[in-house]
């Protein structure tokens, strides 16, 4: 059933707002409020609403009243019987402050927070000292720093102000020294360097005590003067060092003890087989060893140092890597024969020598009269066979192609036709290229062998070779063989 009703119904009456309730349903009239001076009325809204407000309303039992109520910002006392507690809650209207129990008394838990309201749970320290109290073993304490100055001046105008530590880019405290008031190391108050405190010396290499033993400056000798040492009696050592340049010494050096020298003494060099030379290397000489002893080099004027080649002039090598030499003929190209000319060998085989590697040096090959053997035509191992059985006109590959760059001549042809019929073979250097021979077979058996001395070249290079018969037969078979250049 719908909420609202309509009254008579019948005579098209108005509709009122009503909500259905409840089973059997029960409809409940829908009503707006309003309020109003007498005589007028108006709608509730929030422009115009009820007069009620949460100072109209009436206090809970207990409450103040607004004349028992403090203002903001006031304090607020607890007057209770001294010995006897007075309950205290303290809160915001959801939520209540604790009391913690610390045993002797009870304190108010607090949350201490920055400016943004966040809690503060870390907070630094250590312990706390009294000026003048004595001082613990292992004292705990906060980690000082200072501000970088890199040049000091006047920071605070009052004495007994608070002030910042100042260091520089290092990190090192800039320092005064002090005596009592006064600033030290200062023309007008200079430091103390001497043990009874109190003469005052400049700090400077020149002014400092000199060790014990040390000669004064009026014993001193100034540069480029002589140093004599009159030492006779004890015999001390005396160290010379020339700072890296060179020691001059005027006159002779007597040098008595013994002496460390590689020079021996010089000899006369007037005989050959001595034992060893006994003359010092000053005066440069050449000495041979034979095995035994040693003997002068000998030469002349005009030629210079002698060599003595043998009776035969030979000059022999152990071994073929101790001597090479280049060889060239004594007799020039287009000049007549004469003399002992460098030949050729090679070696004389009556079988075939064991195949070397590609690439490998090989001995010339000759028979056992010297003469070269050579092979007609390539090597076998450059040789290319084919061979074909033709019965149809179609033009088919004889020797295939030999890669790139290689061409394949043709050094021999057997053609046969074993057909009754003759026919007509043509022979291509390229698929579908022109012919470059042909030949005419004789039925029953007709053929041909055509040898070529000078192979037949290929035109161009990685091409076929080809044959192709004039009409179908059957059978014409050919052979080719090939040579690779």
């Amino acid at each position: 059933m719908p909420d609202n009703f309509i009254t008579n119904p019948g005579a098209g009456g108005d509709t009122f707002a009503a909500d259905e309730i409840g089973a059997p349903a029960v409809k409940h009239q829908r009503v707006k409020i309003e309020i109003g001076a007498d005589g007028t009325a108006g709608d509730v809204h929030a422009g115009n609403p009820l007069p009620i407000t949460a100072a109209s309303l009436p206090l809970p039992t207990g409450a103040a009243t607004a004349a028992l109520q403090l203002p903001d910002s006031h304090n607020v006392t607890v007057d209770n019987t001294i010995g006897v507690p007075a309950n205290v809650q303290i809160g915001d209207g959801t939520r209540t402050a604790t009391v913690r129990d610390t045993g002797a008394s009870d304190s108010l838990n607090v949350a201490i927070v920055d400016a943004a309201g966040a809690q503060i749970t870390s907070f630094g320290g250590g312990t706390q000292y009294v000026e003048d109290d004595a001082s613990a073993a292992n004292p705990t304490g906060n980690q000082l720093i200072a501000r970088r100055r890199d040049t000091p001046a006047a920071e605070t105008t009052t004495d007994g102000d608070a002030t910042a530590l100042n260091c520089t880019t290092e990190g090192s405290l800039h320092v005064e020294l002090r005596s009592g008031t006064a600033e030290t190391g200062v023309a007008a108050l200079p430091l103390r360097v001497d043990p009874t405190g109190t003469t005052t010396q400049p700090i400077s290499a020149a002014s400092l005590p000199l060790p014990t033993g040390a000669a004064t400056s009026a014993l001193q000798l100034p540069n480029s003067h002589d140093v004599t040492i009159d030492n006779a009696g004890a015999g001390a050592a005396v160290n010379i060092q020339d700072g890296g340049n060179s020691i001059t010494i005027d006159g002779s050096v007597g040098i008595t003890g013994s002496v460390d020298t590689e020079l021996p003494a010089a000899v006369a060099l007037s005989a050959d087989n001595v034992v060893s030379p006994t003359a010092p290397a000053v005066g440069a000489f050449a000495h041979a060893f034979d095995g035994t002893n040693w003997d002068r080099v000998r030469g002349d004027s005009t030629d210079g140092l002698l060599v003595n080649l043998g009776a035969n002039n030979d000059v022999i090598q152990a071994t073929a890597s101790n001597l090479n030499a280049q060889v060239v003929g004594n007799i020039a190209h287009d000049t007549g024969d004469a003399g002992n000319p460098v030949k050729v060998g090679g070696v004389a085989r009556t079988a075939n020598p064991t195949a070397v590697a590609a690439g490998d040096r090989a001995d010339v090959f000759m028979d056992v009269r010297g003469r070269l053997v050579v092979t007609n035509d390539a090597p076998r191992e450059r040789r290319v066979v084919g061979r074909l059985a033709l019965t149809t006109t179609t033009e088919t590959t004889l020797i295939a192609l030999g890669g790139a760059g290689v061409f394949r001549d043709l050094s021999m042809l057997l053609l046969s036709n074993e057909s009754a019929t003759e026919v007509r073979v043509d022979i291509r250097d390229a698929t579908a290229g022109t012919p470059v021979i042909s030949f005419d077979l004789a039925p029953d058996g007709g053929g041909a062998v055509m040898p070529f001395p000078v192979p037949l070249p290929q035109a161009t290079a990685n091409n076929n070779w080809t044959a192709q018969l004039s009409a179908a037969v059957s059978t014409v078979y050919i052979t080719a063989i090939a040579i690779e250049a």
